[in-house]
């Protein structure tokens, strides 16, 4: 089936919903996502460079490929389904696990999964091992090859995850073109959201404001998760990391920022307080 700030996506579908795709074929441009599933990628078309480590495991190759990649920011279990918008439709996966953040020199596998049809059986044979996939608690196995033999379910074992621990997801879409597909995340350990501080005294918080819709085609609002947020500075940056705007305000509940003006695209939006400081993501369509 680097890190100028942590490129993660919070993806909320309110009314909208945006595809991902295209641009992740290859590892080490892989999308970073972070926070509250689901997140939808449209029909992958193709693959990227060559990955030498894909050829050693059971799903062989690359085909229709997109690569994902988090970061634990707490410990606990970590499951994911994804999903195929066509549920006979077969999609695999690899998971690695990072020697070195952001290496893709470095990974070691530790999930595979490969199920899917039996050739020249009918789909009755082989339903159990198309459709929905993943990560779920009450397995056991870390493998499951091409073909669908009988104990084969289509999901492998969670991941128990320790704070810091980075992950890589490929994931194959074995169609032409293939199926889109939701990649929704489950567990009990939250996944990374959360930019490089340069000012050491700095606490980096996971829950310090939400921002609503997290897809717009004009206003954005900033809720505080707990008190406001007094003598804030709010910066949003666009993917290259350049500032398109800055403001110093108070944040009160449902604070609304005007970002009609601001081209279609995806952009970081920080927000520092005394001693605090937190990172998520919206979008922008016209």
């Amino acid at each position: 089936m680097k890190k100028l700030l942590s490129s993660c996506f919070i993806l909320t579908f309110l009314v909208y919903s945006l595809s991902l795709y295209g641009q992740y074929r290859d590892c080490d441009i892989a999308l970073a996502i972070c926070g509250e599933s689901p997140f939808y990628f449209s029909a992958p078309s193709g693959e990227g460079n060559v990955d030498n480590d894909v050829s050693s495991t059971c799903v062989d190759i690359e085909f229709n490929s997109t690569w994902i990649k988090w970061t634990a920011a707490t410990d606990g279990l970590i499951t994911f389904v994804l999903t195929p918008d066509n549920s006979d439709q077969d999609l695999d996966f690899i998971l690695f696990y990072m020697n070195e953040e952001n290496n893709c020199d470095n990974k070691t596998l530790i999930r595979c999964m490969a199920s899917g049809a039996n050739v020249n059986e009918p789909p009755s044979q082989w339903a159990q091992c198309a459709g929905p996939t993943g990560l779920i608690i009450w397995e056991t196995d870390v493998i499951e090859n091409a073909g669908c033999s009988p104990t084969d379910n289509n999901f492998l074992a969670p991941l128990s995850a320790t704070a810091g621990d980075q992950y890589m997801l490929l994931v194959n879409s074995f169609a032409t073109p293939g199926p889109g597909f939701t990649l929704d995340f489950g567990g009990t350990a939250e996944l990374e959201c959360i930019t490089v501080s340069t000012t050491p005294v700095e606490q980096k918080v996971y829950g310090l404001f939400d921002v609503y819709p997290t897809v717009s085609n004009g206003t954005i609002y900033i809720q505080p998760v707990e008190a406001e947020l007094t003598d804030a500075t709010m910066t949003i940056y666009d993917m290259t990391g350049h500032e398109v705007l800055l403001e110093k305000t108070t944040i009160e509940k449902m604070h609304p920022i005007d970002v009609s003006f601001i081209p279609m695209g995806a952009y970081l939006i920080t927000i520092r307080t005394a001693g605090a400081l937190a990172t998520k993501m919206f979008f922008i369509t016209h």
